[in-house]
């Protein structure tokens, strides 16, 4: 997966690079999906405080651009369908494993 990082609206994006047909935003999230329904990518708004809400500590802005090892993950059940987002960031001078459950859980969309 490729990572965009705009620091200024502190919007992640990770995605496949494959064309976009379609996006549905959730919360503070966008899923892009390709023709066939794949998902292709997701964008976080307010990345570095949902992340920094996630973590054991607060995530510095400079950091998002530097995301290794993404990849997105599509679980389904019965009746509902999970996107996850998974990364390792440096936090607090050491990487972390960060797992983002799309949409995040309400404690981590707390302002």
């Amino acid at each position: 997966m490729k990572v965009d990082y705009d620091e200024d609206n502190d919007v992640l994006w990770i995605h496949s690079g494959k064309k976009v047909s379609d996006s549905l935003e959730v919360d503070r999230f966008v899923v892009d999906f390709m023709r066939d329904g794949s998902v292709s990518g997701v964008e976080i708004m307010d990345a570095s405080k949902i992340i920094s809400n996630l973590s054991t500590h607060k995530v510095s802005k400079e950091y998002l651009g530097l995301i290794e090892d993404a990849k997105l993950r599509l679980y389904r059940s019965k009746d509902l369908v999970y996107i996850v987002v998974s990364f390792r960031i440096l936090v607090n001078n050491k990487m972390e494993n960060m797992i983002i459950q799309v949409p995040a859980p309400r404690a981590a969309m707390a302002a």
